[in-house]
């Protein structure tokens, strides 16, 4: 699935086969990472936003590894571009630049499936380069994967 995919079904919900949608803090980031990493066929989809606010993080991926995806579509989000790829070098990742098929730019990062890792590089994206206070309520909205209560 693509990630401009991802964020149409993410703006414009359907319901789908293993989708769903769940609120909490973050806390509960590590949670749905392991449950991402179930999907066999690196399909799985994970949305993980600020409740009732823009910002966001999308993943795409499964068991061997995670595709981390800041969409370059908003004048808000073009205007995080260098604060973004400033984050992501400080914590030892690169880059990709890829561009949907009516060429909006997207910024991927290619993740190992370290559930741990990616966890933590998540909370960070919120509470640093968001700067969000910990005890920001986030909505996670999956597909291709289920997650344990």
């Amino acid at each position: 699935m693509s990630t401009f995919r991802a964020l149409l079904g993410w703006l414009h919900p359907k319901p789908r086969p293993f989708s769903y949608s769940a609120t909490g803090g973050l806390d509960r980031i590590r949670p749905h990472i392991d449950a991402l990493l179930t999907n066999p066929k690196n399909l799985a989809t994970l949305i993980i936003q600020v409740l009732d606010a823009e910002p966001f993080v999308q993943f795409t991926g499964g068991i061997e590894g995670v595709e981390m995806d800041f969409p370059q579509i908003t004048d808000l989000q073009r205007s995080r571009e260098q604060i973004i790829r400033q984050f992501i070098a400080d914590h030892g990742h690169k880059i990709r630049v890829t561009f949907g098929s009516d060429g909006d730019q997207f910024l991927d990062i290619d993740l190992p499936p370290d559930a741990r890792m990616i966890s933590d590089l998540t909370e960070k994206v919120f509470t640093r380069l968001y700067s969000l206070a910990p005890s920001v309520t986030l909505r996670f909205t999956g597909e291709g994967f289920e997650v344990a209560a």
